[in-house]
């Protein structure tokens, strides 16, 4: 919502794109819907989606509850940082008593696919709190009334395959062809979605920090319940 409304970003922001991710996998859509950008823009600011587990009734309360506060519209209702999410999703790995879907029940894989990505999320989160690496610091470029120094952008390399293979892979909105694939693009941040018919939407933010280098993205497409 903050960078919707032209606020200032920072964390916090993150772990509400995360929130978007976890809500599409264990819910099967996605929170915010729109017939354009500046109607989705108006969900994310305004709305507040239906809670995952109201979505899909196998999905357990708890971790419901856990995406919701990712979503919160404040970010000082979100997690704090990434420590403060990672503890919880642990937490919530180790509570027997969390509700589990009955085993005879047969279960969807969005909820499989779901609490996979969960694990696999805390467990990131853990390392890179633990990993952090130290901040470099740069002065900024000298202004002239003459001239304007600008520093060029450099490309990153981004290698993106998916399972199945032929999924359309979109790169801000603009379609790049499918995968396998790779792509030169802008060190910076970048809009990824990938579709395939008969599977569920991927779409995440991805940061090439380092020009020059190579990236690999690998996503295991989610199939549509029949």
């Amino acid at each position: 919502p903050e960078q919707a409304m032209g606020k200032e970003l920072d964390g916090r922001s993150d772990l509400y794109s995360l929130g978007i991710i976890l809500y599409e996998l264990a819910a099967g859509k996605r929170p915010f819907t729109g017939k354009n950008m500046a109607a989705i823009f108006h969900a994310v600011i305004n709305e507040t989606p239906e809670p995952p587990c109201k979505v899909n009734p196998l999905v357990p309360k708890s971790l419901s509850s856990l995406i919701m506060k990712c979503l919160e519209k404040d970010p000082e209702k979100r997690f704090q940082t990434g420590e403060e999410l990672a503890f919880a999703l642990e937490k919530y790995l180790e509570n027997k008593n969390a509700p589990l879907p009955d085993t005879k029940t047969k279960t969807k894989p969005v909820l499989i696919g779901a609490l996979c990505i969960v694990l696999i999320i805390g467990i990131f989160l853990g390392w890179q709190y633990y990993n952090k690496p130290e901040p470099i610091t740069t002065s900024p470029p000298k202004k002239t009334s003459a001239n304007i120094v600008k520093t060029p952008v450099l490309d990153a390399v981004l290698i993106i395959e998916s399972d199945p293979e032929n999924a359309h892979v979109y790169i801000d909105g603009n379609l790049k062809g499918k995968t396998p694939l790779k792509l030169s693009l802008p060190a910076g941040k970048h809009e990824v979605r990938m579709n395939l018919e008969n599977y569920y939407d991927w779409e995440a933010q991805i940061n090439l920090d380092k020009p020059g280098s190579e990236t690999p993205l690998f996503i295991k497409l989610n199939r549509k319940a029949s």
